[in-house]
């Protein structure tokens, strides 16, 4: 693994050692919300992740939504205008006073072996990694891998894989119990045969090369070991063994080495007895930033709210990071009944929990961007199309010829319309057969963005208010209504996927960009007022 010159500052701690000369810069307007159109419902999608300086995703990747029960919504006035609060607007970031003071503070005063440390919660957005990743590099230079766990983050610096008979549970199915640890997700497993490997994926480890797992001290679990090779790097029996939510072994990963792997020391294994894995945290020394990014395909606010365990409290306090992310309300924004007042509610509760945890850490919370979603799933589907929707059971072939048409059905429905050599023209849709009726369908069936998702932006920016968190608004500052379109058919490289909902690479970077560019101006600003 690589790590820049501990001497070697990162652009934005420059920025904040010159600001202190200058003057605070003037503060922007706050970008106007534009106007919803009607919007139909549909389910959101899962992606791609990353750690290190690694490969970026090519491509996003869909995941199933969260689908909550929800209550009908009492109508909400308008939000009157209260005091100067001393809140200022920078770009699309709203920083209220204070908001961002321990953040500065420490993107000033890193310094060896004391690396700035992030946490990130959310959904799919945040899976998928780019962000966070380029976020990162952007605020350091030389970043170590942070959290991993199986399949989590993906093309990340670390690759960590299963074997033999493992259980996953996640806070996102009611089936599954608890607990689930910091991120939500664990594995468990009673099989003596059972191994889990850690696999640095930038090759052999340098120096100061070390790890931590996490598992679950609710029971003593099974005795276990970590190796390299043939050495044994910890070994853990299981005597004198604490309970707790959270508990955690730390051991060396030797230079040279790329791979650990994790076995099972029991001969037979109690099934009373399992080990449930959580994940590892990899750090290099010499490392300015660590970003650990948890987030979650299909993951709504009322999970978190409602099934996490202790663990999350447990390693807030364990990491103390200076800047903790939230980013939801994309899986909640499809659905017309939501009660947003409710919303808002369980939200301001969910950031008061992980504020009560981490107390010094800058709090940013971060809106969701804009979508289109068609007015039923089966709009501009031919007739074999529509046939394979309804499905139950699709297979991977199914699912293909589903996505094949994709982006011309978001883009240029239009191109869809089919003519026989005797002149007979098949239009993709229901029971069309006249232009008349096509050019009615076309209006009707036109993705559109959800008229819950501002009411979410807004509920979301109170909270902040409330709770004098730093909040980023990506609708607005992608546009606001319609701009999901426009990204995916009208730019170029395209910056939405063919889902209407899910960035591409260059589109979740061109977020980061944003965010990183207000972040330096609120930092700077706040640099030059000491």
């Amino acid at each position: 693994m690589t790590s820049a010159p501990a001497s070697k500052m990162s652009a934005l701690a420059c920025l904040v050692a010159l600001a202190a000369s200058c003057t605070a810069p003037a503060p922007r307007p706050a970008p106007a919300t534009p106007a919803v159109a009607p919007g139909p419902v549909a389910a959101p999608a899962e992606v791609p992740s990353g750690g290190r300086v690694a490969p970026k995703p090519e491509a996003p990747i869909e995941l199933d939504a969260a689908k909550e029960a929800h209550t009908p919504e009492e109508p909400q006035g308008a939000r009157p205008a209260g005091p100067d609060t001393g809140a200022r607007d920078f770009g699309a970031l709203w920083v209220p006073a204070g908001a961002l003071d321990h953040l500065s503070k420490r993107v000033g005063q890193r310094r060896e072996g004391a690396p700035l440390v992030v946490v990130q919660y959310g959904d799919s957005h945040s899976r998928a990694g780019v962000m966070p990743r380029a976020l990162r590099d952007k605020l350091g230079e030389a970043a170590e891998p942070g959290y991993t766990q199986v399949g989590h983050p993906p093309r990340g610096e670390v690759v960590t894989k299963r074997s033999g008979r493992w259980t996953r549970h996640n806070w996102l199915y009611r089936g599954d119990a608890a607990p689930f640890g910091p991120m939500g997700v664990a594995f468990s497993t009673a099989d003596p045969d059972a191994r889990m490997s850690l696999k640095l994926r930038s090759g052999p480890a340098l120096p100061g090369t070390r790890a931590t797992i996490f598992f679950s001290g609710a029971q003593t679990p099974p005795p276990f070991e970590i190796r390299g090779g043939e050495a044994v790097l910890l070994e853990f029996t299981g005597e004198g063994f604490e309970h707790s939510p959270l508990a955690m072994r730390g051991f060396e990963i030797p230079p040279g080495l790329e791979e650990v792997t994790l076995h099972m020391s029991c001969r037979p294994c109690q099934q009373e007895a399992r080990l449930r894995v959580f994940g590892f945290l990899v750090q290099v020394t010499g490392a300015d930033i660590s970003w650990d990014n948890f987030g979650v395909g299909g993951t709504t606010i009322f999970s978190p709210h409602k099934r996490a365990d202790e663990a999350v409290e447990a390693y807030l306090g364990h990491r103390s990071p200076d800047l903790l992310v939230l980013w939801y309300g994309a899986n909640s924004s499809p659905d017309p009944s939501l009660n947003v007042s409710a919303y808002k509610r369980r939200y301001a509760q969910l950031v008061r929990r992980f504020r009560a945890a981490a107390p010094e850490a800058s709090c940013l919370l971060v809106g969701p961007p804009d979508m289109a979603l068609f007015k039923e799933r089966t709009c501009f589907m031919n007739k074999r199309e529509r046939r394979l929707a309804r499905k139950k059971n699709k297979t991977s072939a199914d699912r293909k010829r589903l996505r094949k048409r994709r982006r011309a059905r978001a883009c240029n429905p239009k191109s869809l319309v089919r003519r026989s050599a005797s002149g007979a023209v098949d239009y993709p849709g229901p029971r069309i057969h006249s232009k008349r009726r096509w050019r009615s369908y076309l209006e009707t069936c036109k993705p559109a963005t959800p008229t819950t998702l501002p009411r979410i932006v807004a509920a979301q920016r109170e909270v902040a208010e409330e709770l004098g968190c730093a909040y980023f608004d990506i609708y607005a500052d992608m546009g606001g209504a319609g701009t999901a379109l426009d990204w995916a058919c009208q730019e170029e490289p395209a910056l939405i996927s063919a889902d209407l909902i899910h960035m591409t690479r260059a589109g979740y970077e061109k977020v980061a960009a944003a965010i990183h560019a207000s972040l330096s101006e609120a930092i700077a600003s706040r640099a030059a007022q000491r």
